[in-house]
């Protein structure tokens, strides 16, 4: 019989983040706790493990593609938005603050304010991304953004159960 264990899957195997998540669980469960490479040839994915994906957006070779992957739907910032978006309609008290989006051109330039075009929806570090005086009509993406002077930025992470997705924590980046 198989054994419950933790396998933190990171995005980076240098992770500050993910190495203080692996020390903590250890000290607070009776199970192994492992950081693990995307493409190990050490890990052999068990039934009884539990899989936490700390911001790898890679597909990982021994999760079943036939699915979509939980980390696939958070790191697209379309599917980012709608998740966040059909929490908010749910949980009234306790929302996520994010900017006004679209997927229509139009409605964009009608918010008489700056926006961004999302050429890539899973990009990073601002590829893909296009800037627009207020009132432009932008070219043809799919997703639009509003822009918001932003003071500070924070990761969201979530924790997916079946089919659905709750927010487990909000953290300053």
């Amino acid at each position: 019989m198989f054994k419950k264990r933790v396998a933190i899957i990171p995005y980076l195997m240098g992770s500050r983040t993910a190495k203080a998540l692996e020390n903590a669980l250890q000290q607070k469960l009776d199970i192994p706790v492992r950081l693990f490479r995307k493409n190990s040839p050490y890990y052999q994915p068990r039934w009884t493990d539990y899989v936490i994906n700390w911001g790898c957006s890679a597909e990982w070779p021994w999760i079943n593609n036939t699915s979509k992957n939980g980390n696939q739907i958070c790191v697209n910032k379309l599917s980012f938005f709608e998740q966040v978006t059909a929490f908010n309609q749910v949980n009234t008290t306790k929302t996520v603050n994010i900017p006004e989006w679209t997927t229509n051109a139009e409605t964009a330039q009608q918010w008489n304010k700056d926006f961004f075009a999302r050429k890539i929806l899973n990009g990073h570090s601002g590829s893909g991304i296009l800037a627009y005086d207020a009132g432009k009509l932008p070219q043809t993406a799919p997703l639009y953004v509003q822009y918001k002077k932003k003071r500070h930025e924070y990761r969201v992470h979530f924790f997916r159960d079946g089919h659905n997705y709750t927010i487990i924590d909000i953290s300053l980046s």
